[in-house]
């Protein structure tokens, strides 16, 4: 298992409406409207003054705040609104605003499947939780033709509950805003319906409703199809949903429009990875890189492709780019894992148990590292340490059925624990019921204890997945000669 990254808002007219919903202040753009046409414009530190007021209003009794996930055009501008906001915060002398350096590392920590995109509700509360805070506000800000949208979410940790929402119409010709802004691309126009259907739709995609995201982001590109980031966006709700093929195509209609569109370019690349066509998905990441030089998430990605592939060379070009990406990041702790599990595969056990260590010393509650420490402890014959590893994966990941295969056949070089690895391996069949390694060590184990019975039942289920498995059909041939022979006595 590779740790791969898919890169990835209430209105100033008055405060009584957030107490139902959010609140859009937009006006029908017609061809390329100057910042004049669309009124109620106001400059980003009035927005998030006002901001920071409307939340110490729904947000009353949740003492420790944090700022995290703010998606914006670049690192400047993503810490101009956390710093600006978090000082508004701190003026209402009901909070305490978390310190911004550690909540960006908490999400990078918690981000997953190494997506470019949004950081979507549950994993804000895992950032919460991280942080030690009540309440976490994430967002997003976003350049259009004539004005830029300010965005907010505020999500209780406990529940995981949206407390309230705040948008507004920033001005792009705000001096602090134009000073931090990247050089102006080409920026789309928006009609009030379509940037309606978009904004519900990156509001589903945080609240992982993939399928209802995927329906409004269609009606926005209906009514504007050349919304680069409602094909992105799109694209993404796609991938999450394994759907290689359509989230490729929307990744492609996005560079269309924007062909240095970074977080497409990284996506892109991880679709291609994730089906096989691993000099598509390597080809991308170079562009990525180009693109934004020394990202720690591309070098990373672009170490995983190089794995895939295993060319000559390959693992050589693996380990330079994850040795880039934590050089960048020294607390990247996926590039920590996939650099541990590459060590694995080339039979470095102790190289991989360091990588591991220092993957777990960063985030302890990772379980996939938890696991594959167990693994090459197993390997290096270290058999109650493997034990006591694949545990703490199980507590922390009940679903993971690799944890429970491993465990079962520890179990069994431990103490000859038959009973233990069967229920082991009963569990592992229960959440991934075709499961052939599962089947064949529950069967090895029944052949172990003499139920023959059951141990023909499952070689004869998995030879129906796995065909050319001579050891389980060797095995299943035993079992059905000692049954005959059993008859055949009698």
């Amino acid at each position: 298992m590779n740790q791969k990254k898919f890169i990835p808002t209430l209105s100033l007219c008055a405060l009584a409406f957030l107490c139902c919903c959010a609140k859009h202040v937009t006006a029908q753009v017609v061809g390329a409207p100057s910042a004049s046409a669309v009124p109620n414009l106001v400059n980003l530190d009035a927005a998030l003054a006002d901001a920071a007021l409307a939340i110490g209003v729904h947000a009353h009794g949740f003492a420790h705040i944090a700022v995290a996930g703010i998606e914006a055009p670049s690192r400047k501008v993503e810490g101009f609104i956390a710093d600006e906001l978090s000082a508004g915060l701190v003026k209402n002398k009901s909070f305490k605003v978390l310190e911004r350096g550690a909540a960006l590392s908490a999400v990078d920590n918690e981000h997953k499947f190494q997506m470019s995109g949004i950081v979507d509700d549950k994993e804000i509360v895992g950032v919460g939780h991280y942080l030690g805070a009540d309440a976490v506000i994430t967002g997003a800000f976003h350049c259009f033709a004539g004005f830029g949208q300010l965005r907010l979410r505020v999500i209780a940790v406990r529940d995981a509950q949206l407390l309230t929402m705040y948008t507004a119409r920033v001005s792009l010709k705000d001096p602090v805003l134009a000073g931090i802004l990247p050089p102006k691309d080409k920026r789309p126009n928006v009609s009030d319906a379509a940037l309606a259907y978009l904004n519900r739709g990156m509001d589903l995609l945080r609240e992982g409703k993939y399928d209802g995201a995927i329906r409004e982001l269609d009606q926005a590109l209906a009514i504007n199809w050349n919304l680069p980031m409602a094909c992105f966006y799109r694209g993404w709700a796609y991938s999450l949903l394994g759907e290689h093929d359509r989230a490729i195509a929307d990744y492609n209609a996005a560079l269309r429009l924007k062909p240095d569109y970074y977080e497409a370019l990284n996506n892109r690349g991880a679709a291609y990875d994730d089906k096989g066509e691993y000099d598509k998905a390597i080809a991308d990441y170079d562009t990525a890189l180009a693109v934004r030089p020394n990202n720690h998430v591309a070098l990373n990605n672009r170490g995983l492709a190089y794995r895939h592939r295993d060319k000559k060379g390959d693992n050589a070009l693996a380990f330079a780019d994850y040795d880039a990406a934590l050089k960048i990041k020294p607390n990247y702790y996926e590039a920590l894992y996939n650099r541990g599990y590459a060590h694995y595969d080339m039979r470095r056990y102790d190289q991989a148990i360091a990588d591991y260590n220092a993957a777990l010393k960063i985030n302890p509650d990772f379980s996939l590292a938890l696991r594959d420490r167990g693994l090459a402890y197993h390997k290096s014959k270290k058999l109650n340490a493997a034990l006591e590893d694949y545990n703490a994966a199980i507590k922390l990941s009940p679903n993971d059925y690799q944890a429970f295969i491993y465990r079962g056949i520890v179990r069994e070089q431990i103490d000859g624990s038959y009973r233990g690895c069967v229920a082991d391996f009963n569990a592992a069949l229960k959440i991934k019921p075709d499961n052939a390694d599962a089947l064949f060590y529950r069967g090895r184990t029944y052949y172990n204890m003499n139920d023959k019975e059951s141990a023909i039942s499952d070689f004869r289920a998995l030879l129906r997945i796995d065909p050319d498995n001579r050891i389980a059909a060797q095995l299943l041939w035993e079992c059905e000669s000692q049954s005959n022979s059993s008859l055949l006595r009698r």
